[in-house]
């Protein structure tokens, strides 16, 4: 429940959502008040069960819960290919709004042009079904290989992110 919490307090989830704030502290005061640790029933049923909420903001949050569980039923799937995996990543980030902020984001672009390369990929690659645990291994694998560049020319120090093989024989005036 926390980590939902987390996950949608970042920018590039729903930015578009007009009373997203107001969600999230009705959805954590929920959570706390009735000690809500996981399940969208418990979750939905704690939301309902709060008195002092205005009805359109009660309203926006049940729509908001019934959206992310649908989008998290969507993965729950014991097994698919690696083309269908991609289209509903794809779909998930159209879905949840997450694709504009994250092509605004320059981390956020390189990780949708590799997601876009990667898609495009496995739709020339016929593969056996993968689980969900090996889809996310293989697209961790890949973003973890993928280095970081900052975009801008003209800053005088630069950021890099590099898988630990990639800083080899390297300088840098430090490390992380």
């Amino acid at each position: 429940s926390t980590v939902l919490l987390d996950w949608l307090k970042s920018p590039f989830v729903l930015a578009a959502r007009n009373d997203l704030t107001v969600e999230i502290a009705l959805l954590e005061k929920s959570m706390r008040r009735y000690q809500v640790h996981g399940g969208w029933q418990a979750l939905q049923s704690a939301v309902n069960r709060l008195v002092d909420v205005e009805e359109h903001i009660l309203e926006s949050t049940q729509q908001l819960l019934k959206l992310l569980q649908g989008h998290t039923r969507s993965w729950l799937l014991k097994s698919q290919n690696l083309q269908q995996w991609f289209c509903l990543l794809n779909n998930t980030l159209d879905g949840l709004d997450m694709r504009a902020p994250l092509a605004a984001d320059g981390a956020g672009a390189q990780l949708l042009s590799l997601i876009a390369q990667l898609s495009e990929q496995a739709q020339r690659m016929p593969i056996a079904a993968l689980s969900l645990h090996e889809f996310r291994a293989l697209l961790a694998l890949h973003i973890e290989q993928a280095a970081f560049r900052e975009l801008e020319d003209d800053s005088p120090a630069y950021v890099t992110f590099l898988p630990l093989n990639g800083a080899r024989m390297r300088t840098f005036d430090a490390v992380i």
